[in-house]
């Protein structure tokens, strides 16, 4: 998914262009409708930092928690699953297997169960 890539690609840069006292800065997040996929984008990224933080995720709690402060975004059902869609997608890509993150077994939260992500693809318990 591009979108994974491009909130690898920011990532990187801040960490790369960090001042001396390890400061990243903010990112702004820019869409033609002001909205829109600013709220993916922001969801996304918190999520993804989440997986990489504690090794699960609740993106419910995460969507709520930027809904918060901004109503309009993440707006309908369309925009929520494919914050799932980005996430499991990181999940099964970056991190199961001793990949890049090595947070092996991540979960990812759907709002009050948990589930292995390997679970959520149906895959059997090894």
């Amino acid at each position: 998914m591009a979108l994974v890539h491009l909130i690898k690609e920011v990532d990187s840069w801040r960490s790369s262009s960090a001042g001396g006292d390890g400061d990243l800065g903010r990112v702004l997040v820019v869409s033609d409708d002001g909205f829109s996929r600013c709220g993916i984008y922001c969801a996304a990224a918190a999520c993804l930092d989440q997986v990489q933080s504690h090794g699960s995720v609740d993106v419910f709690q995460a969507v709520k928690s930027i809904r918060k402060s901004r109503p309009q975004l993440v707006a309908n059902p369309t925009e929520y699953k494919y914050c799932y869609d980005v996430v499991l997608h990181y999940v099964l890509n970056f991190c199961e297997g001793g990949g890049e993150e090595g947070t092996d077994p991540t979960s990812v939260r759907r709002g009050r169960s948990e589930a292995r992500c390997y679970e959520l693809v149906g895959e059997e318990e090894k």
